[in-house]
C-alpha cells in the first residue's frame, strides 16, 4: 500500500491555524512541482490530476481513468475521470463551495507561487470556491531542506569557491588581452566537469560595462578581452547530482590595474549591505523570531540607498536556492520585484546578493553569499571582504 510522503496531521494542523477547508494541489505533468512532490515518486501521470487535502479526514486523489491501473495501490480514495465534464463534476463534488489553498497568488505577484492557470482559477470560482495562496504552507511542508540536502549544498558550495579562486589564479597567469570572457567561462565549465558539478547554465563572466548587466551572457564570438585595467564579475552556481542534490550560488568581484573610484565605493557599499542583511537574520533569530523576506530586502536595500546608489540596485536582494536549478520556490529576499512576506525560517536556504550596476559608466558590482537556516542563519560560503586583485 502506497502512503503519500507527507505528515497529514501536520498539514491539517496548519489548515486549522489558517482557518481553511483544505488544500487543493493541482498538477499537469511538470507544471506544479509542489503538487508533484506531495504526490511522491509512486505515480507517473501524463494527464492532469488533483490531490485534495481536507481539514479533516483522508485526502482524495483524482486522476484520468487510463492511468488509474498503473498507479500503486494508494491508501486514500482515488476518483477517476475520462473527459472535462467528469473532471469538473468530481471537482465540484470534492471542493465545491470550499475555502481552499492553491498554488496561486493574487494578481500573480509572486511568480514562483503562481502555478495554476487562469482557466482553472475561473473554474474553481464558478464552483463557488474561495481561493487563497498556499505560499506559507507550501514552503513549510514541501520547500524547506532536510539535513542531507544541506550537507550536499555545503559540499558543492566549497567546490564552487575552489573553482572561482582557481579561475582568478589562471587569469593572473595569462597576459593582459590573452583571454576573453567566453574563454574564462569555458575554463570554469571544464573545472565543473572535472569536479562533477552540474549546472543549468554556464557561469556569468562579465568585464567592465558588461558587469553592469546583471545577467550578461558572453557571446560565442566577440566577447570582451581581459585587458590591463578591468572590473570583473564572476557568478557561478551548480550542484552535485544525486538523490539529495541542492545548489550553491556565489558571485565574486576582481580588478586589475586602475578602476573608477565610484566603482570601488559601490563595491564596499554592497559589502556593507550584505553584512547588514546577515546581521538582521542573526539578531532576529537571537530574539526567537524569523524575518520575512521583504523585510530583509528593505534592510539591505536601505544601505545601498543611503549611499546614493539606490536607483542602480535593480533586482531583489536574494533568492532561495533550488534543487534542479539555482533558484528555488521558497521565500525570496524581495520587496522590490514583489513583496514576498514568507518567513526566512529554519530549513530555508538562499542567497544574499546586492548589486550596483552602472553600465553607462563602464562598470557594475555584485557580491553573493549563500545562507542556510539551520536552525538559525549559517553563512556557507566565504564572505568577500576586498577586491580580488589580479
Amino acid at each position: 500500500m502506497y502512503t503519500l510522503p507527507f505528515d497529514l496531521a501536520l498539514i491539517q494542523s496548519s489548515l486549522r491555524e489558517a482557518r481553511k477547508d483544505g488544500w487543493l494541489l493541482l498538477g499537469n505533468k511538470e507544471n506544479n512541482p509542489i503538487a508533484k512532490k506531495a504526490l511522491g515518486g509512486g505515480a507517473f501521470l501524463s494527464r492532469r490530476f488533483a490531490l485534495w487535502i481536507p481539514l479533516e479526514g483522508a485526502p482524495t486523489l483524482l486522476v484520468h481513468r487510463i492511468e488509474s491501473r498503473s498507479l500503486p495501490p494508494f491508501d486514500i480514495p482515488v476518483l477517476t475521470y475520462t473527459g472535462f465534464v467528469q473532471w469538473r463534476k468530481h471537482l465540484s463534488q470534492v471542493v465545491g463551495g470550499k475555502s481552499l489553498l492553491l498554488e496561486w497568488h493574487p494578481l500573480g505577484e509572486i511568480s514562483y507561487l503562481s502555478l495554476i492557470d487562469g482557466g482553472v482559477v475561473d473554474l474553481l470560482r464558478e464552483l463557488g470556491c474561495t481561493l487563497h495562496s498556499s505560499a506559507d504552507l507550501a514552503q513549510h511542508h514541501f520547500l524547506l531542506w532536510n539535513e542531507k540536502q544541506m550537507e550536499c549544498h555545503q559540499l558543492v558550495a566549497r567546490e564552487l569557491t575552489h573553482v572561482v579562486h582557481e579561475t582568478f589564479q589562471r587569469i593572473r597567469q595569462t597576459p593582459p588581452g590573452g583571454v576573453d570572457e567566453k574563454g574564462v567561462q569555458q575554463w570554469m565549465m571544464d573545472s565543473f566537469l572535472a569536479r562533477g558539478i552540474e549546472t543549468d547554465h554556464p557561469p556569468i563572466v562579465a568585464v567592465d560595462a558588461h558587469a553592469g548587466d546583471p545577467h550578461y551572457v558572453p557571446p560565442k564570438e566577440g566577447s570582451s578581452l581581459l585587458g590591463a585595467d578591468f572590473v570583473l564579475l564572476i557568478d557561478l552556481w551548480g550542484c552535485h547530482p544525486g538523490p539529495h542534490q541542492t545548489y550553491g550560488d556565489i558571485t565574486w568581484m576582481a580588478r586589475r590595474g586602475q578602476i573608477p573610484e565610484e566603482a570601488d565605493r559601490a563595491f564596499h557599499t554592497i559589502l556593507q549591505a550584505r553584512d547588514a542583511g546577515i546581521l538582521a537574520l542573526e539578531t532576529s533569530f537571537s530574539e526567537n523570531r524569523f524575518l520575512p523576506g521583504n523585510e530583509v530586502d528593505r534592510i539591505v536595500r536601505g544601505v545601498v540607498e543611503r549611499s546614493g546608489f539606490g536607483s542602480s540596485f535593480t533586482h531583489r536582494t536574494g533568492h532561495s536556492l533550488g534543487v534542479h536549478g539555482g533558484h528555488g520556490l521558497a521565500a525570496q529576499i524581495d520587496s522590490y520585484e514583489a513583496e514576498d512576506r514568507r518567513l526566512i525560517e529554519s530549513g530555508w536556504a538562499g542567497t544574499i546578493e546586492p548589486g550596483i550596476y552602472c553600465p553607462q559608466l563602464g562598470w557594475g558590482v555584485r557580491t553573493e553569499i549563500d545562507v542556510v537556516m539551520h536552525p538559525g542563519p549559517i553563512v556557507t560560503t566565504p564572505r568577500q571582504t576586498e577586491w580580488v586583485v589580479i
